[in-house]
This record gives C-alpha cells, sequence and structure tokens, in this order.
C-alpha cells in the first residue's frame, strides 16, 4: 500500500469520526440533559434574565454581589487575573476583613455561587438596605438554606449559594 493510499485513508477515517461520529454524539449527550446543554437560563416572565452557570455583574446593596471578576463578568474575555502573590491589588484586597472567596477571582472570572461565609458576610448588608425586620431575615436565612447547592459530585468544593437565583428570589418578593 503506498503512502499516498494509507494517508488519504486516514484522514478518511478521523475526518469521519471528528466530524461526523463526534458531534452526533455530543448533540445525542446533549439531549439527555436540555437545561444544562441549553445554557441554563433563567427566565423572569418569559425573558432571559442570565444563567445559572455564568456571573452577573451586581453592585447596589440590595443585593448579593459575586466573587470579583477579572473579565468585569464578560464571557467573551474571561480568564484568571493573573494577580500573584507579590501583586499590590491582590494584597490591599487581601487586609479587608471579608471571606477570601470575596476577595480573589476564580478561574474562569463567572463563578456563580459562593461559600456559606460569603453569603452570612452580605446578608447584614442587604438586610439593612431592603429594611427588614426580624422576621424577613429569618424568612431570607430559611431560603439560603433550602437553596444551599451540594458540592459538585459530592465532595468537589463545598457547598455554594448561586448568586443569580438568590437575587432573583429577592427581585420577585419570593423571600
Amino acid at each position: 500500500m503506498s503512502v499516498m493510499r494509507s494517508g488519504t485513508i486516514l484522514f478518511g477515517i478521523l475526518a469521519a469520526l471528528t466530524g461526523v461520529v463526534y458531534p452526533l454524539l455530543i448533540t445525542g449527550i446533549g439531549k439527555l440533559m436540555p437545561n444544562q446543554a441549553g445554557g441554563c437560563l433563567v427566565y423572569n416572565q418569559e425573558k432571559i434574565i442570565g444563567s445559572e452557570l455564568l456571573a452577573q455583574k451586581f453592585t447596589t446593596e440590595r443585593y448579593l454581589w459575586p466573587r470579583p471578576s477579572s473579565a468585569d463578568y464578560a464571557t467573551v474575555a474571561s480568564g484568571a487575573s493573573q494577580l500573584g502573590p507579590l501583586s499590590k491589588t491582590l494584597a490591599d484586597r487581601r487586609t479587608q476583613p471579608m471571606p477570601e472567596i470575596l476577595k480573589t477571582t476564580s478561574g474562569s472570572g463567572l463563578d456563580p455561587h459562593l461559600d456559606r461565609a460569603s453569603v452570612d458576610y452580605q446578608l447584614p448588608r442587604i438586610a439593612s438596605a431592603r429594611k427588614w425586620n426580624a422576621a424577613q431575615l429569618d424568612r431570607a436565612k430559611r431560603w439560603i438554606e433550602e437553596n444551599y447547592e451540594a458540592p459538585q459530585f459530592g465532595f468537589l468544593g463545598c457547598e455554594r449559594l448561586n448568586v443569580l437565583r438568590f437575587n432573583q428570589a429577592l427581585e420577585m418578593e419570593k423571600i
């Protein structure tokens, strides 16, 4: 068999695998989990307001704030910050008395979740801005407790709360 013929056969096999079989396989897997394959979109009265998978910028005192984003929450330029242990910017953030997660960016800069310490740290600010009484604060704490997600696969990371879902519940007065 000539080298040219072997190369052509190998090219045809690889083209079929990567151009037909693999896309069909991934499409089939996506059909098994349509919400995830569709981006886990969050709606408010049939209007898309975000995704459970991507952090959004919330800056008013009335809402839960996500982790900082090195890409300013833009998906096109997502990525880590490149701030190292000697970075003055990161050192300045770390001197502030708050949970570590609220000082550092995630690997993508778009992490949509917060841990318990970060939620507990922000809750008094939200309660004050919304002028909640003790009953309203207790209701918010119950909602938060009921909506914590388990660590991924049961062991990766910690319990976490989706920031967009919490803020949506605030906006729709479910809390």
